[in-house]
């Protein structure tokens, strides 16, 4: 069946009311001609034989029609639907070949009575299948003996009612009898299927249940009327009830046709795992409540019952109590069969969260490696690239000045996009920590523009800077926010033709939080590019965004590190005409604590100092790599300092207890006696304990500068070596 059919109608309340337009008019007929008393050889009653055989054999073909479409447990379901609708085509067939025939009780009268009685049983077993639940072995069982009980409850008060009110003649008819069991068993599955429509089913299938069974209903009707004209002695041929049976074939050939229009349905896990625990836990109630019925029933008829009844009355109970001993054995076989699959599970958990922790333990040291291993060969490279344009060592032509341009503008563009994934990385995995603090706003936003206008920038791009001293307070991170406006800015600037504008401005986002706008004149982003610009590694056009320099990583950052702080990063843009960033960043509360001062403050410290250092500052620089050791000398050099130089952790502690330096350049990973065991050393040798110590490593994460500190380093120095970050602690401890 192809995909169209299984959806709705364009309109299906006028389908549904068509079907029961159609089924009204015959049945409405059919009942007036039960109340004639039609008889056979006039044309009312072919007409009535002919609905009350045909009718079922709709409902037959329309339910075929539903299970062709369906698979597994809902076809099951809906094929023996079709059979009792079948059984029901053939109990209507019969009768009217005994009318017709004039035939008295023949076999054929045992045949037609038991159809009428297998049809309410596949409809019930068609209910069971057609039910959502979670396969858990065992629990049908369960489920199969609290409805056995409930089902051999109803079939026996049935009974006893019954045979209570027939009068004593009748029940020597075995029409009779058979009409009795046949009711008793419909009686049954109706109420079993109620419950089951009621407790285990929602939504549209909980309907088409319901409809289900309230075509069982119509019968169970109909074998009252029958049971009230045995009982007051009318005749029951002549009651317009019996068109319930065409109420009842109606009605399972428009819940067939509501599941052709339904379609196989997909549930959720959780929540047919969370209605399968409420079925339960209403299925334990049913077997109390239909034994306490059995005996209510039995009780109240005292010593009036009829000797023939106490038989059923004693197996009743029987059947009930093996019900009950065989569900109660069933379900201990399934709760410790659960608790079998809970330890399991319960195991699964621990050793699937023991591997977790082992991938992530996995995954910091291979940050850490990462970290240090790329960190220190391009430390070398900038180095060396600062120093030849510096021109320390000696003039450059044109052209070489160009040539070590380029190499240190590609290996910021390295360190920079190898910053960014580490930082994504640690985002993934949870292990970034945020810094918060009280920041100005407007001081953050200044020193990145001041940064960007520095960093040679297109100047005839100009950059609009309007969060000023008015700009409030933030609760944030500011190395963080820092680096999220310098990768929004960064972004306008570069995607922004030259001649036109970027700027930033603020507005108050909400109570306690702030809106800050970068925004540009630029390209703009098409509307169906608006969501994946924040995918890591998405570029809108791969050739264009990497020759100016886009990694496809920093909006991706960007959006992480403002959902860290709890806010958020927002696009609008259009092609053409520009883009707008907002960036969502918290408000510093009143009452929060000042916390620690921050980067801007000590640089301005620093700043304060004198701009020379005394060449006779005595500085040892200790790690195992010959080129950084050659880049931290030469910057050193043309600061007028001759640097003494370790190149492990045991030979610095060494020249340091000969030379007496003033400052420790230390790094931490080296062979043999690393930096921390340097660092212990030092502070064990009262003559060397206060003497200035600063980490110098390329593995510069935030918990790796709290481990340094924590440690006794005094500072902390990452790799690549930048000659201002240098200078700044060369002041600091100078």
């Amino acid at each position: 069946m192809n995909e169209a059919s299984m959806t709705p109608d364009s309109n299906p309340l006028l389908r549904r009311g068509a079907l029961v337009g159609i089924f009204a008019i015959p049945i409405l007929i059919c009942g007036y001609l039960l109340s004639t008393d039609t008889t056979p050889g006039v044309d009312g009653y072919w007409f009535l034989a002919l609905c009350f055989s045909l009718f079922p054999l709709l409902a037959t073909a329309q339910s075929l029609r539903a299970a062709s479409s369906l698979a597994g447990r809902e076809q099951k379901a809906w094929l023996l639907i079709a059979l009792a609708c079948l059984f029901m085509f053939v109990a209507e067939s019969f009768w009217l070949y005994l009318e017709v025939s004039s035939s008295g009780q023949t076999p054929m009268t045992a045949l037609a009575t038991m159809g009428y009685a297998f049809s309410p049983i596949c409809l019930l077993i068609g209910i069971l299948f057609y039910q959502d639940r979670s396969e858990i072995r065992g629990t049908s069982f369960v489920q199969a003996g609290n409805l056995g009980i409930v089902f051999s409850s109803v079939v026996f008060m049935y009974l006893l009612v019954v045979y209570q009110l027939l009068p004593k003649a009748d029940i020597e008819s075995k029409v009779a009898i058979l009409k009795t069991f046949q009711g008793a068993i419909i009686m049954a599955s109706t109420v079993t299927g109620l419950v089951l429509a009621w407790i285990h089913f929602r939504g549209k299938k909980r309907a088409i249940a319901g409809i289900i069974v309230f075509g069982m209903a119509c019968v169970i009707f109909e074998y009252f009327a029958f049971v009230y004209s045995l009982v007051t002695g009318n005749d029951p041929a002549t009651s317009p009830l019996a068109a319930l049976y065409l109420v009842a074939s109606a009605s399972w050939f428009i819940a067939a046709s509501e599941q052709r229009h339904l379609g196989t349905t997909t549930p959720d896990v959780r929540s047919s795992l969370a209605m399968e625990e409420r079925a339960k836990q209403s299925e334990t109630l049913l077997p109390a409540v239909a034994v306490a019925a059995v005996f209510a029933v039995g009780l109240s008829y005292g010593g009036g019952l009829r000797p023939e009844i106490t038989p059923y009355l004693v197996g009743a109970l029987l059947v009930l109590v093996g019900s009950l001993a065989v569900r109660n054995w069933w379900a201990q076989r399934v709760e410790a069969r659960l608790n079998d699959q809970l330890r399991e599970q319960a195991n699964y958990l621990l050793e699937a969260r023991d591997a977790a922790e082992a991938s992530d333990a996995a995954k910091s040291r291979f940050l850490s490696w990462v970290s240090h291993e790329t960190r220190t060969p391009l430390g070398g490279i900038l180095g060396f690239a600062e120093l030849l344009e510096n021109r320390h060592y000696g003039k450059l032509n044109e052209d070489q000045e160009e040539f070590v341009k380029g190499i240190r503008e590609s290996g910021d563009h390295l360190l920079e996009l190898i910053d960014d994934l580490l930082d994504v990385t640690k985002i993934s995995m949870g292990s970034i920590d945020l810094s918060v603090e009280r920041v100005s706003a407007a001081e953050v936003v200044l020193e990145v523009v001041q940064n960007l206008e520095g960093g040679g920038h297109d100047t005839e791009t100009s950059i609009i800077n309007e969060v000023g001293p008015d700009a409030p307070t933030l609760q944030v991170d500011r190395r963080r926010m820092r680096q999220s406006l310098y990768n929004l800015l960064s972004n306008a600037l570069k995607f922004t033709p030259s001649g036109r504008k970027v700027g930033l401005r603020w507005t108050l986002e909400r109570d306690s939080w702030i809106c800050i706008e970068v925004w540009d004149e630029g390209i703009g982003i098409a509307e169906e590019n608006l969501d994946r610009i924040f995918d890591e590694f998405y570029q809108v056009d791969r050739k264009r965004d990497e020759a100016l320099g886009g990694s496809g990583i920093g909006l991706a950052l960007t959006r992480r590190l403002a959902r860290l702080h709890g806010g958020e990063v927002r696009v609008r843009s259009q092609l053409d005409r520009g883009s707008s960033f907002f960036l969502v960043l918290p408000i510093a509360r009143p009452d929060s604590e000042e916390l620690a001062a921050p980067e801007a403050d000590t640089r301005k410290l620093d700043e304060s100092r004198s701009d020379r250092i005394d060449p006779a500052f005595r500085v040892l620089v200790v790690d195992d790599d010959p080129a950084t050791l050659r880049i931290i000398q030469g910057l050193l050099r043309v600061r007028g300092i001759k640097a003494m130089i370790a190149r492990d952790g045991q030979e610095a502690v060494s020249i340091a207890r000969q030379e007496h330096p003033q400052l420790v350049l230390m790094d931490i990973h080296m062979h043999g006696c690393d930096g921390f065991q340097a660092l212990a050393q030092i502070r064990s040798d009262r003559a060397l304990a206060e003497i200035p110590v600063v980490a110098m490593t390329a593995s510069a994460s935030e918990s790796d500068r709290a481990r340094y500190m924590e440690a006794g380093f005094d500072a902390f120095l990452p790799k690549p070596i930048d000659s201002t970050k240098l200078e700044s602690q060369l002041k600091r401890f100078a």
